[in-house]
């Protein structure tokens, strides 16, 4: 019998937090999710309006949903929540909810999320929403007036 004793070297990657990964992609997507978790924090703090409002009309009854609200009070907030979620939204700056041309402070941003999955995410502007369901009982009404009469 002959005992040997050998050594191996692998490379290790080590993650901001200090957790370890033997492959640089994974370690990379760790940091990735870490740092968009600490944003997703700190906006959800320094923005976030917490709610237990439930608008039926905006959702699919068969998914888990959840709603998170901004109060985005100006260009500053604006910008935080466009590089906040652009994670979510590919190409954020291009949606309309967030035109800075046509963005009328303050206003409330709506993310519509499905954390189980089953459907996409979705972003709302509270202003255009209440405008389309203004505009919407305001045809009802008037043709149901006509109706009446």
């Amino acid at each position: 019998m002959e005992k040997k004793t050998k050594t191996i070297i692998k490379d290790v990657f080590i993650a901001n937090d200090g957790t370890e990964f033997y492959n640089e992609d994974d370690c990379l997507c760790y940091e990735e999710e870490k740092k968009q978790e600490n944003l997703e924090r700190e906006i959800e703090e320094r923005l976030g309006i917490k709610t237990q409002a439930n608008f039926p009309a905006m959702l699919n009854n068969r998914y888990k949903h959840e709603y998170k609200l901004f109060l985005i009070r100006n260009e500053k907030d604006l910008d935080f929540f466009v590089k906040t979620y652009e994670y979510w939204f590919t190409q954020l700056e291009n949606y309309h909810q967030v035109d800075k041309e046509t963005f009328v402070y303050p206003d409330v941003l709506c993310i519509l999320d499905f954390p189980t999955g089953g459907e996409e995410h979705r972003l709302y502007r509270m202003s255009q929403l209440c405008n389309q369901f203004n505009a919407f009982i305001d045809e009802v009404s008037s043709v149901v007036n006509e109706k009446m009469e």
